[in-house]
């Protein structure tokens, strides 16, 4: 039976991670795989790059007015002209009377677990809330990251288990594609950058709790005396918003300017170097629906260090140094602990490499894939 499979394509911009990464990956690898379906991406803006990729036809809509209108006024109309089977929402949102069979991809719900951080007024909670029901009344299929957000949208949010499926995530082909090359050779030693830095990735909203990595980092300088630097990459400080840090707080409230490098945007080759040449990569945050990065520093052989947490100990499966992400002392006792013992660090990269080998794009757009005819033959049963 032929399928299709509408997706909806808003978020896609220049900014390639988050949201965007994962609809760009899931949309390139679907239109490689064999099968009877066929994708319409509907978007607001033009997309030439998929325009030419076998499967996928991008529908334009033009906006007119709020995304809200586009959504639930707009997207409806060609749904139902294109005869869609199902409709794909894959960034936490949905429109607000079902017209077609719909999934979303909820990926977490950070702003629910951490409200004095990511919640900045009355509005926006209501908002959020609104839209968390909406996805929970609408969705036929909820599919979510990992274990750890699957059991936190059950326990905050009122929706049936069965609803709910887990689809792993995982890097860019890039990355895969760096690791299996790496992997040609078992003997090839991975070459750190002779000036010892701690590396994180991903931006400075609170919940990624930077300052307290900064915090550690100048306590192993004055406990080593040795000069390393913190690269913050993929940073964008001075967001509007109280979940935002800004440059001055990072600078010129924790005394840090001789060793702390802040990089905006780095293009996913220029990430695999930063990777490679760091003697840690850090994830301290309080939580994550999944924690892709930790995997990215996995592909490139770099040790890991995250909070211990329930999403941590998932996402590393174990091939971790694990650290208490409120105390800034036992981040750095995690980082000392790690440039201190060069054969645990060759224990964690020869586990953390086979543990990182189970993502894979193929992977998640094949059962992505087998989940839209789940429920396209449902609905025709």
């Amino acid at each position: 039976m032929s399928i299709k499979i509408g997706i909806v394509g808003t978020v896609l911009k220049n900014n390639k991670r988050g949201f965007e990464s994962y609809v760009r990956q899931l949309l390139t690898t679907l239109a490689c795989l064999e099968g009877d379906f066929s994708i319409i991406l509907y978007t607001d803006k033009e997309l030439p790059e998929f325009a030419e990729l076998k499967k996928i036809t991008v529908r334009v809509i033009p906006r007119r007015g709020k995304m809200f209108f586009w959504r639930n006024l707009q997207l409806p109309y060609f749904a139902l002209k294109d005869r869609i089977d199902v409709m794909h929402f894959p960034d936490n949102a949905v429109w607000f009377i079902p017209w077609k069979p719909t999934i979303v991809t909820l990926h977490d719900i950070s702003p629910l677990l951490l409200k004095n951080l990511q919640i900045t007024s009355a509005r926006m909670l209501f908002v959020i809330r609104i839209m968390y029901f909406f996805i929970c009344k609408n969705a036929r299929l909820i599919i979510t990251d990992s274990e750890t957000s699957r059991k936190d949208i059950l326990s905050f949010l009122s929706v049936s288990p069965e609803k709910i499926v887990t689809v792993p995530l995982a890097c860019p082909n890039i990355f895969i594609e760096h690791a299996r090359k790496e992997s040609t050779d078992v003997k090839k030693s991975v070459k750190k950058s002779s000036e010892q830095y701690v590396l994180f990735v991903g931006g400075v909203d609170r919940r990624k709790n930077v300052i307290k990595l900064v915090e550690a980092v100048e306590i192993l300088r004055s406990l080593t005396k040795k000069n390393i630097r913190l690269i913050l990459a993929g940073v964008h400080t001075g967001s509007k918003g109280l979940h935002y840090i800004s440059r001055d707080t990072l600078v010129y409230d924790t005394s840090i300017e001789g060793f702390l490098i802040l990089r905006g945007h780095v293009r996913d080759e220029e990430l695999i170097q930063l990777y490679k040449g760091a003697s840690v990569f850090v994830l301290p945050s309080l939580y994550e629906g999944f924690g892709l990065t930790v995997l990215e520093a996995m592909s490139c052989r770099t040790p890991v260090i995250v909070s211990d947490s329930e999403w941590g100990r998932e996402i590393t499966g174990g091939n971790a140094v694990f650290v208490d992400p409120h105390d800034a002392h036992d981040i750095a006792r995690g980082i000392q602990s790690i440039l201190a013992d060069e054969k645990k660090v060759s224990e964690l990269v020869e586990k953390a490499a086979v543990h990182f080998q189970q993502f894979s794009w193929q992977k998640t757009a094949a059962l992505t894939l087998e989940h839209y005819k789940r429920q396209v033959t449902r609905c025709a049963e």
